[in-house]
């Protein structure tokens, strides 16, 4: 059970790489949420609409793993 429950981890953390880097930049919307600008960092303004799935779909991939080691944490 363990050991399952440690590859389907390793594949998820993988594909949460892979979906990170898939994503476009926003070093821009970044600086500008520092310094003021118009653009929120966690929000969705000037994203298209294959980013904005890229985003949702890292987004629950991200909490799918995180749950995922809680469980493997409380079977060990």
């Amino acid at each position: 059970m363990t050991i399952a429950l440690g590859i389907i981890i390793i594949l998820v953390a993988i594909a949460l790489t892979v979906l990170v880097l898939m994503q476009t930049g926003k070093g821009k919307e970044l600086s500008g949420a520092i310094a003021g600008g118009t653009n929120s960092y966690l929000g969705n303004s000037g994203m298209s609409d294959k980013d904005k799935l890229l985003f949702k779909v890292t987004a629950a991939l991200a909490i799918v793993l995180v749950v995922l080691v809680l469980v493997l944490y409380v079977i060990l």
